[in-house]
Formats: C-alpha cells, structure tokens, sequence
C-alpha cells in the first residue's frame, strides 16, 4: 500500500495530529521527509517531501505564513508538520486556515516526538515499499517466464496486457504483427494497427495513441547482429518505473524465444543450405523437413540473388537475422563462386523495387555493403527454383548507375539474352568480326573508328546525331562513317552489320561490367 499522509498521520508512535485538508491528506502520497528551518525552504526540498519545521523561520504576521505555506506546495511539499515543541506551542490557527482552503495537509508534531522519529519511519516505509515492489517485480516476471515456456508468445503478451491494462503488440522488422493482446474486449477493429508505430524501431516512452491521460513504450527486440522487430505497450495510465522494468523484461524474453543463439543459427543455416542446393540439383526435400522452415513442397517462390557482399560468416548471420526480422520464409545459400548469396523465399517478389520487402531488405544490406545488388526471379513451383534463381542472377544490375535491385520483368531483352549466354564463349564471339577488326585497326593506328561506329549505331545512321555525341561537325561525321565502311568492306547501311555491331557492343560492355 503506498504511504499517504493520512496513513502517516494514524501512526499513533510518530504523534501526528492532521489539522487540514483531511480528505487530500487520504491520497496525497509521501516521497520522503525532511525536517528544515529556512526562510527559503521551497528552495531545498523534492517534489512529494513530507516538510518538518520548528516554525522560528516563519514570518511574524499570518499573511507571511501564508505565503511561506504557498511557497512550499508549489515546490511540491506533500504536507506541512510543525514541531509543537520549537516556536508555537500550538500550530497557528492561520496556517490551519489557508490549508484548509488550499487543500494542502497541515499537521502538528507533539513536542516530545523527535522529529527523526518521523524521518526514519518514513525512511522504513519508504525501504519496504519498495522491497515489497521489487518483489512483485520478480513474481511478475517468473510469472512472464513460466507462461513462455508453457502456452507460448501469445500468453506472455496476454498477461503482460492484464498486468498493465494495457494494448500489447509484438510486430516484426517490417511491421507485421505476429501476436497482439489488449487487457480488455477491443472494440474499434484498427486498434492495434493505431498503436503500432512504422518500423525502424528505436526505444521510445511516450504518450498513448489511444488514451490523452497513458502511456506507451515501443521496445526493439535484439536478435544476435540485428533488431527484430519490436515489443509496443500501449497503457490508459503512466508507466512508474515497475512497470518499465516488467516491459524491458519481457522484450527481453521475447528475444530470446524469437532470435536464436549463434549455434543454434550456424546449424540452422547448414539445414537451410542443404535443403537449398538439394532443390536445386531437383531434389526436393520432403514436406517434414521443408516444415522446419514453415515451406511446403507445393510452395510458389521467388529466387533473390545478392552480390557485393563479403560471403564471411558474420554477414551470413546478418543476412538471416535480417531475413527473419522481414517475417520471410525462406531458404539461403552462400555462393562463393559467384561472389554472392542465393535466396528463395516464398511469395511472389516479382515486383522487384516496387515490393517493399525487397527495398527494405536492400536499405538494411546498404548500410554495411553500400554495393550490394539484387536480381530478383520469376515467381514458380519450389521445384523449379533453380530456374527462378538463373533469372535472379542474370537479372542483376551490373552497376548502379540504373539501380540497385532489379527483377527479371524489367530486364531488357538484349542483356536477358547476353546474361544467358554469359558463362559460355558466346559473348568471345559476338565481339569477334566487325568489332574486332575495327579494335585491331585502332590500335594499330591511333584511330578511334570503334567510337565512331557507335556513334553512328546509337544515331541511328544520322549524321547530324552522330556529330553532336561526338562533338564534332557534319561531314567529319561522315568522313569517319566512310572511314569505318573502308576498314570492313561493307556498308553501314547493311541491317546484318548494324546489327552485328550493336550486339557486339552490347556485349563488350555486359562483359566489362
């Protein structure tokens, strides 16, 4: 029970007589007490401090100790007691009257009561309420771990919402509520959506969403590399530093059973890789085992290529931390041949930079490997997936001048061609003839016919064009044109040539990026 001043007052030992503001003393609550004889008393004590005072440093007239009383309630002074063994035998009637009317508590001390009596009482009170608060702490958190254990997430968001008759969410790194619990029936459907704020997630006490008078606290969840998401409290009342602490202690908890350790993590991660490269040697894993990772044989999924990231282990936790933190489904392998990861995801990631997973996953890689790219695959049956993940790895950007995710949708049709046929020696060949005899010549002779040749191409045989992207006049233009059709023997005019050299060109610099 908290120590109000009128419970101090009925301690028979301390001799204690309320004289004012009887009904305000029942809910006024004592913090601490202080005994003191200054004129500027207000200018020493705390918010909630029980004030003792011999009187001798009051003024003479009542107006002045009125003023002196005003001075210590609007300091924060729960209660006056003069000590009726110092200046007044009896406490004056005026500081009687302006409590009363103030509806600030005034009290007399019998004089053979030591003032440190009081003091020290207060002091144990003070020492075994929060004693016995700390001990309903622990109870209440035992009580959170129990619950984990024993019915689940859902239980422990539950009780903490009684505990605290409160509105409790616990959402993952993109936002999506994975278990949400109010201390009372909802009424209005968007509750929990309105006390959920957008993600990042940083530590945040403030005020209620849904109640002016509350509060709410949004606690991230700590996985081993990265946040996952996040545990929000949404109450009618202000939080006191109990129950702060039950709330940190049950993100706490919350982490703890949605992260896993970093053994737990590296053994997952040898499942995950095994069961990936079996489906892509078209073996599919059967559905016991795909279950492990909440996949099923008939799933549709998307394959994600990722490059520019440093295959160490640290970043395949990272990786998977951040997986998890999306709420995805998925499997994921490092590809050290190819100098990236592959991931396959259930769902469809088709849209590429439009699917705010994808971006979000990228945002959060960008910050640690500021070159990372992403190609992204078709959506297809799990056993197909190696499909899925040959388009992801054609479909990634080779720089990130056009961006740095990219789907197989938004591929143009001459870099889905040359990315299908880049592990061959076809790419060799598409820059052998035209455009090596025109590379060969300049070199041998300090031209620049190749840049000419392209000029023309991009210009679509305009003269006047072509002169302009390469800075020069007209009929320069055409000189170097003839100058390129006397170095192959055919004209530029011939479809077969002007196409051999785009390709060709296209394919140099597929190669070079």
């Amino acid at each position: 029970m908290k120590l109000t001043v009128a419970s101090l007052a009925r301690r028979p030992e301390l001799g204690l007589t309320l004289l004012a503001a009887a009904e305000a003393a029942e809910v006024t609550p004592v913090e601490w007490a202080h005994a003191i004889d200054r004129v500027d008393s207000d200018k020493w004590i705390a918010p909630g401090t029980f004030v003792m005072t011999a009187g001798y440093q009051f003024p003479e007239d009542s107006q002045g100790q009125k003023g002196q009383i005003e001075a210590l309630r609007k300091a924060g002074a729960c209660a006056v007691a003069v000590d009726t063994g110092g200046r007044w035998e009896q406490v004056p009637r005026a500081l009687v009257e302006y409590g009363e009317e103030t509806g600030f508590p005034v009290l007399a001390i019998a004089a053979e009561i030591p003032l440190a009596t009081v003091v020290r009482a207060v002091a144990e009170d003070i020492t075994a309420a929060r004693v016995r608060q700390l001990t309903d702490l622990i109870s209440a958190q035992n009580d959170l771990v129990s619950l984990l254990l024993r019915e689940g997430l859902e239980a422990v968001a539950l009780q903490l919402a009684k505990s605290l008759d409160a509105v409790v969410v616990v959402t993952d790194n993109y936002g999506v509520r994975l278990v949400e619990a109010s201390a009372k029936p909802v009424e209005e459907q968007n509750v929990f959506e309105r006390v959920t704020p957008a993600p990042p997630y940083s530590p945040q006490v403030g005020r209620s969403v849904l109640n002016p008078r509350g509060s709410r606290i949004v606690s991230p969840l700590n996985g081993a590399f990265v946040r996952q998401g996040a545990l929000v409290v949404d109450a009618a009342r202000y939080f006191d530093e109990s129950d702060r602490l039950l709330v940190s202690f049950a993100a706490a908890i919350i982490s703890l059973s949605t992260s896993r350790s970093l053994a737990v993590h590296e053994a997952e991660e040898r499942l995950r890789q095994q069961a990936l490269i079996g489906i892509l040697s078209g073996e599919t894993p059967d559905a016991d085992r795909l279950g492990l990772f909440s996949l099923r044989p008939d799933a549709q999924v998307t394959a994600l290529f990722l490059t520019g990231i440093a295959a160490r282990k640290l970043d395949s936790i990272r990786l998977s931390e951040e997986l998890h933190g999306l709420g995805w489904k998925f499997l994921y392998a490092a590809r050290p041949e190819k100098s990236g990861y592959a991931i396959v995801c259930a769902g469809d990631m088709g849209r590429g930079r439009e699917h705010p997973g994808v971006m979000t996953l990228y945002e959060k890689i960008r910050r640690v490997h500021p070159n990372v790219r992403i190609g992204i695959g078709s959506a297809v049956p799990l056993a197909e997936a190696a499909l899925s993940l040959n388009q992801a790895e054609v479909a990634v950007p080779k720089d990130l001048a056009g961006g740095a995710v990219r789907a197989i949708a938004d591929l143009p049709a001459h870099d889905l061609i040359l990315g299908a046929i880049a592990d061959s020696n076809a790419l060799e060949l598409l820059t052998g003839g035209a455009y090596r005899q025109l590379r060969e010549h300049d070199q041998a002779n300090g031209t620049n016919l190749l840049g000419a040749a392209r000029a023309f191409i991009d210009a679509n045989g305009r003269y006047e064009a072509m002169a302009r992207s390469m800075g020069i006049h007209r009929q320069t233009a055409k000189a170097r044109a003839d100058q390129v059709e006397d170095v192959l023997g055919k004209h530029l005019d011939d479809p077969d040539l002007r196409a051999e050299l785009w390709l060709a060109f296209k394919a140099s610099h597929f190669r070079t990026h």
